[in-house]
């Protein structure tokens, strides 16, 4: 037993008082190495990494099913990524399929909105489509250019070679009311236009009647170019009245009395006024000429002749006993015609 009173003989005291043990240094974290020890201080030992009793030392956890230190990807990029991509290549390959990828790209970039983590993607996707829309619609229109103008080419007469020269006619042409041709029917012969056309069945020809009329164009200068097709523009015409008619109308069926029956009604309706009245003769028979205001400012000279035949002439119905004679023409050579029929009459 030692005594106190000795310093000497006091027994040595154990390294931790208060008689509770020293727990066994812990385990070091994972993934750092065990910091080096500092030297005891005198008469104690290093001093270790505690632990509570019954609880293993805590070490540093990370998230399950990633590595330590590593955060999680960010989820919905892809939609916008594909859009910026496809929108890139929209103006790239904007001659080929700019239009068609431009609108892909504007449609997943839409979708991609939704997801925060592929907005900005999203919005260059969207921005590039457009881009590669206007550029497939230039491309477009700089490709059909082109055709345009060789459309317009072929369609356009070719100036390089010399414009096409009409040779003139070896015949030169007749003027108008110079050429005359013979009408003849059952009744009568003379000499009319050749440029009318004979306007009539041939039924009324047996029944002495005749229609010639000028068909044609009129041209920029005023005169008329005969063509046998087109419009009217002048009338050589011989109506047949049958005898009876005379007799209803007439009390002793003369010249005068005829004349005086038909300036109450018919001459009148020829024309807006009578200027002028004249006897002249047709075929060696007296006749009534009477000269007529035309209704149209166009027509040059209307004239309607009465004349009595020598004697009735049988028509397809009716013993025929008057002739009423008109000339209507726009031309100028009204006065030559006129002369040319009353000149040339002749009654069979």
């Amino acid at each position: 037993m030692s005594d106190p009173q000795n310093p000497d003989d006091l027994p040595t005291p154990p390294p931790w008082a208060g008689g509770v043990t020293p727990p066994a240094p812990g385990p070091a974290q994972p993934g750092y190495p065990t910091q080096p020890g500092y030297p005891a201080q005198p008469g104690y030992p290093a001093q270790g990494v505690y632990a509570q009793p019954g609880y293993p030392a805590q070490g540093v956890y990370a998230q399950p099913g990633y590595p330590q230190g590593a955060m999680p990807p960010a989820e919905g990029k892809g939609l916008g990524i594909a859009s910026m991509v496809t929108g890139i290549g929209s103006i790239l390959f904007s001659f080929a399929v700019g239009g068609l990828a431009g609108i892909a790209a504007i449609v997943m970039g839409i979708i991609g909105l939704r997801k925060p983590a592929a907005r900005t993607f999203s919005i260059v996707g969207i921005i590039t489509g457009v881009i590669g829309i206007i550029a497939g619609i230039l491309f477009l229109v700089l490709a059909l250019l082109p055709l345009f103008f060789v459309g317009a080419a072929l369609q356009s007469p070719d100036l390089t070679s010399p414009p096409s020269v009409t040779e003139p006619t070896t015949e030169p042409e007749v003027p108008a009311g110079t050429d005359f041709a013979t009408i003849d029917t059952p009744c009568y012969t003379f000499d009319g236009p050749a440029h009318f056309v004979n306007n009539i069945a041939a039924d009324a020809v047996q029944n002495c009647g005749t229609n010639l009329e000028l068909w044609g164009e009129k041209q920029a200068d005023g005169t008329i170019k005969a063509t046998g097709v087109g419009a009217v523009f002048g009338t050589v015409s011989v109506e047949p009245i049958r005898a009876s008619f005379l007799a209803e109308n007439t009390a002793t069926g003369t010249l005068d009395e005829v004349q005086t029956y038909l300036e109450q009604g018919y001459l009148l309706e020829s024309g807006k006024s009578i200027i002028q009245t004249t006897d002249v003769p047709v075929g060696g028979v007296p006749a009534k000429l009477t000269f007529l205001e035309p209704n149209s400012e166009f027509t040059q000279l209307r004239a309607v002749v009465a004349v009595l035949p020598p004697a009735l002439y049988p028509g397809t119905s009716e013993q025929l006993g008057l002739f009423l004679i008109t000339v209507s023409t726009e031309e100028d050579n009204g006065d030559a015609i006129l002369e040319s029929l009353l000149n040339t009459w002749t009654w069979k």
